[in-house]
């Protein structure tokens, strides 16, 4: 498969209409607005086959990948040196997520990491009050320290870490210690019918002392949707009883992490 770089924008929108269709295997749950930004960054890249394609966003020394396709053809081959992290969602009962991720594991891709997505109804949480104590949201400058802190506490491969551009139009809450310092953040992105924790983390010393469920309370005392969602990973046990304690529960949803190629 050759990877081209996109140009325009509209060489990727083209291809996003000319596959959706009913039976088409997909995980690209891009905007309209998040392609046209990577367009301008110049970091979408896309590999065509006559089945579908397969859509790349740099990030450093690899790519994320997405991806539109029928089922029914062998996976094309990709340039070995070609560094990418998929992922790959599923809801319960989803029938063209076996397919899929059977197609990319035949294609190269190795399983690395489950997720598991969690849900709250933010209708029946009795105090979505802010707390008390100094945790901000990020604006100017706090906004790259949040960057460094969630850059040092998340693998960038897997963590799916936000560029600095993708942070300030989010939203991210910071924990600051008693020197000003970024102790702890939280990173969200808001909507309208449900809203999405993306990262959350405390520095180590200061974990067990309930600053992470402060972190969420702070989130969800500005949160505009009646719901909210988080992903974690499955063999995370301190995470999960951190937002199992927070009234999250698993709604069903899961997701395999695959890679292909190393640098």
């Amino acid at each position: 498969m050759e990877i081209r770089k996109a140009e325009t924008c509209e060489e990727v929108t083209d291809l996003v209409k000319k596959w959706f269709r009913p039976g088409v295997c997909t995980n690209l749950f891009l905007s309209a607005q998040e392609l046209k930004r990577e367009a301008e960054l110049g970091t979408l890249y896309y590999g065509l086959w006559p089945q579908g394609f397969l859509l790349l966003r740099k990030r450093g020394g690899f790519f994320r990948g997405a991806y539109q396709f029928l089922p029914g053809e062998a996976c094309p081959k990709l340039p070995d040196e070609l560094h990418v992290i998929l992922e790959i969602p599923a809801r319960p009962k989803d029938k063209t997520v076996p397919e899929a991720r059977e197609f990319w594991k035949s294609g190269g891709f190795t399983p690395v990491l489950e997720r598991l997505r969690y849900a709250k109804d933010l209708n029946n949480t009795p105090d979505l009050s802010a707390p008390e104590g100094k945790i901000v949201s990020a604006k100017g400058k706090l906004v790259g320290e949040a960057l460094s802190f969630l850059q040092a506490h998340f693998d960038p491969l897997t963590g799916c870490l936000p560029s600095f551009e993708e942070l300030s139009q989010d939203q991210a809450f910071c924990l600051l210690d008693e020197g000003g310092a970024v102790a702890g953040v939280l990173h969200a992105a808001f909507g309208k019918a449900s809203s999405e924790i993306r990262h959350l983390a405390v520095r180590k010393e200061l974990r067990g002392r309930g600053y992470g469920g402060e972190l969420i309370r702070a989130y969800e005392s500005q949160c505009p949707s009646p719901k909210s969602l988080v992903w974690t990973g499955k063999e995370n046990s301190a995470a999960r009883r951190l937002y199992e304690k927070r009234g999250y529960s698993p709604d069903g949803w899961t997701a395999l992490v695959l890679e292909h190629g190393k640098e």
